[in-house]
């Protein structure tokens, strides 16, 4: 993970909650990934990604 530059430089910081469904093999299902409660400034893209 990589800390955005916005962020950084607005001295945001803070948790991003994500949220996901894992299937029954363990793996992620990528299209279920998605911010529950951000904090902006790049880092709920982040935080998916």
């Amino acid at each position: 993970m990589k800390y955005p530059d916005k962020a950084v430089s607005q001295k945001v910081s803070g948790k991003v909650w994500v949220s996901l469904v894992v299937n029954e093999k363990g793996k992620v299902i990528p299209e279920t990934v998605k911010t529950a409660k951000g904090i902006g400034s790049g880092c709920d893209e982040e935080a998916v990604r």
